[in-house]
């Protein structure tokens, strides 16, 4: 029993000495110089500067220009070339040519035959001559137009070529129409007259006051001279009012 004892006491001393031994520091030689220890500097704290954000200056406004509207472009006009000008030559006179004159037979000219004053039935061939305000034109046309004629030479007028039918109530005749001059003569011949009578109108200017005249021709007896007279200046007078002169 005291052995045991004694062996359990030796095991405590031994375990208390190397845990004695296990706190306590070895110690070198003396030879052994001891290095300073370096002094561990604590880490330097680093001073966070505030970070300070510069204004930034706004930028300018730029002022809004306004945009002019571009002008119309014109069309290039193309520009014709002038024509050259040509040099005017001046002509020369000619000199005047003399005519050869040639001796020429006169010619035998037949007389004009006399105008029939009275015809064979003894009647007398008369003229009147009356002013009227109009045209020669329209004047001819009056009295060379069945329509035109209607209106103051008769009260019917009918045309078959040349043939002029004429009426006046019941009363028909018919006359041809012969030497037509377009707006300066015409004649008429009654069917059953004479053959050498004939009435007709005709055209012209007067030559002093320019005035447009109306000549008619016609045949009557001597003792009827002055009724035939009255009856174309009444028949004028109807003349002149279908105009409106």
């Amino acid at each position: 029993m005291r052995n045991g004892l004694a062996g359990h006491q030796n095991i405590f001393f031994t375990y208390n000495i190397f845990s004695i031994l296990a706190q306590t520091p070895i110690m070198k030689s003396s030879k052994t110089t001891k290095k300073p220890a370096k002094a561990t500097k604590a880490p330097a704290k680093k001073t966070v500067k505030p970070v300070v954000k510069k204004a930034v200056k706004a930028a300018p406004v730029k002022k809004a220009v306004e945009v002019k509207k571009a002008a119309p472009v014109k069309k290039a006009v193309k520009v014709k070339k002038a024509a050259p000008v040509k040099k005017v030559v001046e002509a020369k006179k000619a000199l005047p040519v003399k005519k050869v004159l040639q001796k020429v037979a006169p010619k035998q000219q037949t007389p004009p035959q006399p105008e029939i004053t009275i015809s064979k039935s003894g009647r007398k061939r008369f003229t009147l001559e009356y002013i009227i305000r109009s045209s020669p034109a329209i004047l001819f046309e009056f009295v060379s137009q069945p329509d035109s004629l209607a209106q103051w030479f008769s009260d019917v007028c009918d045309a078959q070529d040349d043939i002029f039918i004429f009426g006046w109530g019941a009363d028909f005749q018919r006359a041809r129409q012969v030497d037509l001059i377009e707006e300066e003569s015409v004649r008429y011949h009654w069917e059953h007259g004479n053959k050498d009578e004939y009435f007709s109108f005709k055209v012209y200017k007067s030559e002093i006051a320019n005035d447009t005249v109306l000549e008619i021709t016609d045949f009557a007896d001597p003792k009827e001279m002055k009724e035939q007279t009255f009856l174309w200046d009444k028949q004028v007078e109807d003349l002149k009012h279908a105009i409106g002169a």
